[in-house]
């Protein structure tokens, strides 16, 4: 990742999908993204991110990859968490551009622990753009 020119590490196009809204109900909504080509993808991991949707940009939290906690399947979901947002964007074309690898994906104990450790990566995000408003 080139932060100081201001480069992602990736980017990626794609149609916004309805998911389960296991998220929602845990009190952090997802925008999932329906990928084509999965060979493309980054290593599995979560991620700052930024989305743009109707020619504005959104902070957000990226997970790529399974999804542990709330099933046991290997399917490859691209999901991101949206700082400040609350539109309803299902079936519109969206750019994902992540910048920096936070974590790895784990499997916590509960939502309610998962939903702390979001709070906490919120928290990286937010720090990560102050430092980096030109990215924007």
């Amino acid at each position: 990742m080139n932060i100081i020119s201001g480069k992602p590490t990736y980017t990626l196009s794609g149609k916004i999908i309805k998911g389960k809204k296991i998220g929602t109900a845990a009190g952090f909504p997802t925008a999932n993204m329906d990928i084509k080509d999965l060979k493309s993808l980054p290593p599995n991991g979560v991620y700052i991110s930024v989305l743009l949707w109707n020619r504005e940009w959104y902070k957000g939290i990226t997970n790529v990859g399974n999804r542990p906690t709330v099933d046991d399947k290997r399917d490859i979901s691209i999901e991101t968490h949206l700082l400040d947002f609350d539109k309803d964007i299902y079936g519109e074309s969206v750019e994902l551009r992540l910048f920096e690898k936070i974590r790895e994906t784990i499997k916590f104990e509960s939502l309610d622990a998962l939903a702390e450790q979001i709070e906490k990566d919120k928290a990286s995000v937010k720090l990560f753009f102050n430092k980096h408003e030109d990215l924007l």
